[in-house]
């Protein structure tokens, strides 16, 4: 037998019996035990995630909010940061792979393993994590927590959510309200303004003429924007060369939502590339993509050339 299939079957017969140890220990009583006691996702203010040529960063905005460090800075997507974090903090004591310390190679955790996560609140490590190979589990991994004499299982999911791609964790949300808070409506198209607010039930213009408008276009348009996703996003190029003002002005126009309650709702439209769009928002550092079909349901036709600035 050639020595590669001996090492091999080795190997493979060394790591079996180390997750049917692992197994037996997990109904321990100290198995249930947080491996990550002060891990909780109202307790981290920053995550970085290595994963070699493809590493991620993020924290926490003065208003809680989490941002996505790449690129520049743009709203990460609050739900999966924190389901991440929540992820870990079910790590248990349990799940420890035994004699783990001695087959960092076999479990992939030697020389850094395949990538690390940390995640610090006030610039303190909570927790530093060297992530290994798959474990046979439910998209599970090999973790090595720094400070602890051990390797350990992940809780099912997390070797899925390590390796998300970056824009996966960015938030696809441009715009979100309740349709009853809407106390007006602006739409800017190529530099004239329209002026609608609710009146008694309908919709009615006050710029550039006082008059009813069609309360069809007024309520698809605002089902649309109540909760309008991005379909993708620009990273390489600036605002100015996707058709916005070089004062961040818009291109082609805007639209922005008047509340009852919160700030309004704006989103610039600069220019298009083919069947997308480029649009941002005033308040925030993404380009986002949207469907040339949806631009043009609100502005009517327009010419999609690519931004040549």
């Amino acid at each position: 037998m050639p020595s590669w299939t001996k090492s091999s079957l080795m190997r493979g017969a060394l790591l079996g019996a180390t997750l049917v140890a692992a197994v037996s220990l997990s109904g321990c009583d100290e198995g249930d035990a947080p491996l990550f006691p002060g891990l909780s996702a109202a307790a981290a203010d920053a995550v970085e995630i290595t994963r070699g040529d493809s590493d991620l960063s993020f924290e926490r905005d003065a208003d809680g909010w989490w941002i996505a460090l790449h690129e520049g800075r743009g709203r990460a997507d609050d739900e999966l940061v924190e389901d991440l974090l929540d992820l870990l903090a079910r790590s248990r004591h349990g799940d420890i792979v035994p004699g783990g310390q001695d087959q960092l190679g076999t479990l992939g955790l030697a020389n850094g393993g395949t990538g690390r996560i940390v995640v610090t609140s006030s610039d303190r490590p909570i927790i530093d994590v060297r992530i290994g190979s798959d474990a046979p589990g439910p998209s599970q991994v090999f973790m090595l927590p720094e400070g602890e004499r051990g390797v350990f299982v992940s809780p099912d999911g997390l070797a899925d959510m390590f390796r998300l791609p970056f824009d996966d964790w960015r938030d696809h949300r441009i715009t979100s309200f309740e349709l009853p808070d809407v106390v007006g409506l602006e739409l800017v198209n190529r530099g004239e303004m329209m002026v609608i607010v609710p009146v008694d039930g309908r919709w009615h213009m006050t710029r550039p003429v006082d008059q009813d408008v069609d309360k069809r276009f007024v309520d698809a348009l605002l089902f649309s924007l109540a909760e309008l996703d991005a379909v993708g996003f620009e990273s390489r190029r600036s605002p100015a060369a996707c058709g916005f003002g070089e004062d961040g002005s818009e291109g082609l126009g805007s639209v922005t939502v008047r509340l009852a309650i919160g700030p309004p709702q704006s989103v610039l439209f600069g220019g298009g590339d083919g069947d997308m769009w480029y649009v941002m928002r005033p308040d925030r550092d993404d380009i986002y993509l949207l469907p040339l079909e949806f631009v043009e349901s609100v502005f009517g036709d327009v010419t999609a050339e690519p931004p040549s600035r």
